[in-house]
Parts: structure tokens; sequence; C-alpha cells
């Protein structure tokens, strides 16, 4: 399950830019009854408010400029930082260092607590654990099929089956999921902007976007079933040049290989 959440999980850096935000676990433990409770409100105004062309103009306005804001990232390294929650409780921590090309390149090397290194070029998904000298390939296409991740690739075909949602400016993931909105933060100098992408066909798979003056500060992977996923990075450099080779994996001699893409 591990190395499955880490592939799902690490796809998302495709497209994205974060600095590091701090999430406690009370906020996340919150996360999925307030995402569905947000979600019930909302559909349940619209239809009073507004026709069906007027809703679905609404969310076309929301995906437009969410793609225009992730369009001003095409290449981006650094260093990441990764909490994995279960129903609120901290699991897991990890760290390391990534290289990502838009629209589906990405190095993700881990160090802490594991070693490992996942490698997408664009064909193949390459996880490497060198601990246990395995080497397993997956196909990246279907490794990303019927995921809310895909919303930030460059393919406009990539964002159809999902709901994009412009929550607006808050101090966090809670209050910009509350149905009181006197907790909105629109505008003190900590507020980010919160987008939320959501599954139509996987109830409850939901990602959290929050942006701070056009750049991705945090973002927030639920699937659904309790589990969380937090992301925080620091950026070192951004849309620079990057060597082919950054995205080729060489396997080790002795490495077993578990070929998964048949």
């Amino acid at each position: 399950m591990y190395r499955k959440l880490i592939v799902a999980t690490s796809i998302v850096l495709f497209s994205v830019a974060s600095s590091a935000a701090v999430h406690t676990a009370a906020d996340l433990a919150e996360l999925s009854g307030a995402s569905n409770a947000a979600n019930h409100t909302i559909k349940g105004a619209a239809e009073h408010t507004l026709t069906n062309t007027e809703t679905n103009t609404a969310v076309n306005d929301a995906a437009t400029q969410l793609q225009a804001t992730l369009s001003s990232m095409q290449s981006l390294s650094g260093s990441f930082f990764q909490e994995i929650y279960d129903n609120g409780e901290l699991l897991q921590e990890l760290s390391g260092n990534f290289v990502l090309e838009r629209p589906a390149k990405l190095r993700w090397v881990t160090y802490e607590p594991e070693a490992s290194e996942l490698i997408a070029d664009g064909d193949t998904l390459w996880y490497y654990n060198p601990f246990i000298e395995q080497v397993t390939l997956y196909n990246q296409a279907d490794a990303m099929q019927a995921n809310p991740l895909l919303v930030l690739l460059d393919s406009a075909a990539n964002w159809q089956g999902f709901t994009i949602t412009d929550l607006g400016k808050h101090e966090d993931v809670t209050a910009a999921l509350s149905t009181d909105q006197s907790n909105a933060a629109q505008s003190t100098a900590e507020a980010r902007h919160y987008w939320q992408i959501s599954d139509q066909q996987q109830a409850g798979s939901e990602l959290f976007l929050a942006f701070h003056e056009d750049e991705l500060q945090q973002l927030i992977l639920d699937d659904g079933q309790g589990q969380v996923s937090v992301f925080h990075l620091s950026i070192q450099q951004k849309n620079e040049p990057l060597s082919a080779t950054t995205f080729t994996f060489n396997i080790p001699p002795g490495t077993d290989v578990d070929d998964q893409r048949e």
C-alpha cells in the first residue's frame, strides 16, 4: 500500500509549485466530513440560485482560471516534505528532492525514512527500492486514470470527469470548507486561495490546492477513505532548462525487475 500511495501522490508534482505551509492533524481529521458537508451546501445553493447554464459557466470559468495559473509552471526542482495521515492520525513523514517538467515528467527521490526513487518519463513510471534491490514498472497513463491529480496536466482532456470549485481566500482548508463564511480571510496577508478538485466518478476523492500570490503553497490529497497526504515543497529553480537524461532510469546491476505494464 505504501508503494501505491507514493506512486499515486507523486504524480501530482507534474505541474505544481509550492512553499512550506503547516497544517494540523486536527484540521485533517475534520477534512473529509467538512468537505462532504460543504459539497452538499454548495450543490443545494446552486440548485436554488443558478440555472444549469449559469452553473456550467461558473464551473468552466473556475477550470479556465486554474489552468491559467498552472500554465506558468513548466519546470521545477527543489526539496519536499510530505505528511501522510489516516483518519487524522499522522502515519508517516517523508522527505527528499524532486525535479519535474510538464506535462508528465518527474524525478522524485526519497531519503527518509526509506530511500526510494520514482521516475516518470512520460510513458513509464519506474519505482526503485534500493533496500530490496527491485524496480517496478507501471504504465504511466494507466496509473493516472480516474485520479483528480489529472487536472494538473496540460491536456484539456484530463479535466473531463472532475469538478473544479473556487473556494476563495481563507486561512486554512477547514475554513475554506466551512459553511460559516464569517471566518473568510479575504484581505489578510496570510490568506491563501483554495481550489477544490472533486472526482465525479469516485465519491470523496478530492484534491485541494492553496495558492498565495499565484504560487501553490499547499497541496492536500484526500482519497475519500480516511487517508490524507499533505505536500510541502521548497522550490530552488523554476522554468529552467533540464537535461534530457534527468528523467532516465538506469537499472543497477543485480536489480530485480517487476514489469506491471501489461
